[in-house]
This record gives structure tokens, sequence and C-alpha cells, in this order.
């Protein structure tokens, strides 16, 4: 982005209304659906094999269709609805959303400390979706995916979405009053670790090996194998504070020893 373009998104006389909601749903889609493109073509040709988790599974077709009827639904109406409350929220707390740019240093520690929060929100709220009085009615449907795509990633019940999703995604920027434009670059980063997540394969190239507690994508892909435990986000520190990787872990041991 050159410094004209950005000049024109950022000035003060724009309306910074347009420019966040706007700005959020490019970055969003583009992030998101090029990314389930890349790992549906990784699927579709069979270009990965080594890597593939689950290996020779994938989920049926009508599980397809209906997880792409409900992104249709999540990302083409509920999204444009909540993101003029989101833009509120953001002027309450002082979202910055003109010049001048963040530095790299405030982008670093933002995204850091804002994917922290996201993990600890995330924790609590998706170990609260796994209550028997809630699961039936909301989570069941994320889990029809026992073998997790890409795309699969933002499957959602609306109210799963809300909790699950949404809360622990823009809670960060918010409590912190980070840059709109430090925002967008959080929100690729929790995209891309999403879609890692769901991929079903265990990449050697994927740079999310390196994060704290989280070895490989087979974290999360064995909590939808099993459904049970590990229900944090992109790192397990609040599974491991609390125990709940206890059966991923037996499933590591039996793993080793054979």
């Amino acid at each position: 982005m050159d410094g004209s373009l950005i000049n024109l998104v950022l000035s003060p006389k724009q309306d910074t209304f347009l420019a966040f909601v706007l700005g959020f749903i490019i970055v969003h889609e583009v992030s998101y659906v090029g990314g389930s493109l890349f790992l549906a073509t990784i699927d579709y040709f069979d270009l990965c094999p080594e890597s593939k988790i689950q290996k020779g599974k994938y989920p049926d077709k009508k599980t397809i269709r209906n997880c792409l009827a409900v992104l249709a639904l999540n990302h083409l109406v509920l999204q444009p609805l909540l993101l003029p409350l989101i833009y509120k929220a953001a002027v309450l707390r002082g979202m910055r959303m003109n010049l001048p740019l963040p530095s790299l240093l405030e982008v670093i520690t933002h995204v850091a400390a804002s994917l922290f929060i996201y993990e600890t929100l995330f924790y609590w709220g998706h170990r609260a979706m796994h209550h028997p009085l809630l699961y039936s009615r909301f989570h069941k449907l994320h889990h029809r995916f026992y073998v997790p795509v890409g795309f699969s990633a933002e499957y959602f019940h609306p109210v799963d979405n809300l909790i699950s999703n949404v809360i622990p995604l823009i809670a960060g920027p918010l409590l912190l009053g980070s840059h709109m434009i430090t925002f967008w670059v959080y929100t690729i980063v929790r995209v891309a670790e999403a879609l890692d997540s769901h991929c079903g394969y265990d990449f050697w190239w994927s740079p999310f090996r390196y994060f704290p507690f989280r070895p490989s994508a087979e974290v999360h892909d064995f909590h939808h194998s099993a459904n049970t435990g590990n229900y944090g986000g992109m790192m397990l520190i609040w599974d491991w504070l609390c125990g709940t990787d206890a059966a991923y872990k037996r499933f590591l041991a039996k793993k080793r020893s054979n």
C-alpha cells in the first residue's frame, strides 16, 4: 500500500466508519477465502499426503455443502450486521483510525497481547460450548467435521460464532485501543492460524509450529477427531494449566509407543 493510498484511507477527512467496516470485510474475506482455496487445492490434488494427519480421511460432500451455506450466512449476513456495532465499540474504546500509523513495535506488542486475550476468551467460551446444555444446541454443528478442513474454521452456529469467534477476536484490539491497521494485521494472523489449525495437515513449514504450547495442527485436529480436551485455539496454555490436555497427552504417548 503506497503512501497516497494510506493518506486517502486514513485521512481525518474520510469517513472512518466505511474505512473500518469495508477494510475489515476485505481483510477478513481475502485472508479467509484465499487461504481456504489454497488449502482446498492441496486437498483436491493430494499435494501433501505425507503431512496429512488423518490419512485418507476427508469430510463427505453433504457436510461440505452445509458448511458453505452456514459460512455464507455468517460472512454475508451476520458480519455486516455486527460490524457497525463493533465500530461503535471501537470508537468508544478510542481505537485510532487515522494517521499517524502505529510503530512496528506497537503493532507487534498489540498483536501479541491480543492473541493472548483471544486465547483466554476462546478457551473458556469454547469449553463452555462443550457443556451438555450448550453443545447439542450450538457447538455440535462445528463438530460435524470429524476430519477438519481449512474452510471449516468458521463453521459455527451464529450463537457459537459470537461466543467462540467474534468476541474473542475483537476483545484484544478494543481493550488495548489498538490502531485500525493493527487490528487488520492481527485479524490476518488469527485467520491464518485458524485455517492452519483446521486444515488437517501438519505442515513442516507452518510458522505456527513455533508458537508456545502449540507443536502442530494436530493439537486441534485431535479435538475434532476425539471430541474431548484441547479447548484452546492457537496454544495449549490454558489446557495445560487446567489439565484439559490429558486425553491428548495419552494419545501422544500411545502414538510414540507404537
